[in-house]
């Protein structure tokens, strides 16, 4: 009788903290989508997405599925490739700027995989066959930078894996160069989390 009351104990504690931890979301959203990015070089800033924050910000569900969109991953269940695109949110300076990165792999589904991709420097392309390529499009000045047309590219690694439902990955210290390399930017960092199954990918 004793056990069954500590069990019962435990069982109601457990309800009311979880209670409390949903009263102290503004939202309610389950593994909100995010990204950090800090950008110098060329282009300088520093860009964070909060699905979570931007949802209560805008004050009803409705904006949670424009929010999903600053996140997304172009690939069918039966790639081998995909392509992440982050977006900043609406307020920002750069708004209509876009940090994407390509993965090539030779298995299905890599957003169910844990992996470091390398950076490859152009001419290596046609010599690889899993690789990341990254690129900054800067709309202000037309420009999109490119991590394959830096040398030093190919010391690179992209960190990809998955934790639960969430596909996250980092980027540091890549140099990225448009075509002619008389342009350079560096991100510095870039950190991001965001749901597949939100773009109708499975494990």
């Amino acid at each position: 009788m004793k056990n069954l009351k500590l069990t019962l104990i435990t069982f109601l504690m457990a309800i009311i903290l979880i209670s409390c931890e949903d009263s102290n979301s503004p939202t309610g959203i389950l593994n909100p989508e995010k990204f950090t990015a800090i950008v110098v070089g060329d282009v300088s800033t520093e860009i964070t997405f909060d699905e979570d924050k931007l949802v209560a910000v805008a004050g009803g569900q409705d904006f949670e599925d424009e929010a999903s969109t600053y996140l997304a991953i172009t690939a069918t269940n039966m790639d081998a490739s995909m392509v992440i695109n982050l977006y900043p949110p609406p307020n920002h300076p750069r708004s209509n700027d876009v940090i994407s990165i390509q993965i090539k792999s030779n298995t299905p589904k890599p957003w169910t995989r844990d992996k470091e991709y390398t950076t490859p420097y152009i001419n290596q392309l046609v010599n690889i066959e899993e690789y990341a390529i990254v690129n900054y499009w800067n709309d202000e000045d037309r420009r999109d930078y490119v991590s394959f047309y830096r040398f030093e590219s190919q010391n690179h690694k992209i960190k990809i894996w998955k934790e639960g439902k969430m596909l996250k990955g980092e980027i540091r210290g890549l140099k990225l160069a448009i075509f002619n390399g008389s342009r350079i930017v560096t991100i510095e960092r870039l950190d991001f989390e965001l749901r597949p199954e939100d773009d109708d990918l499975t494990d």
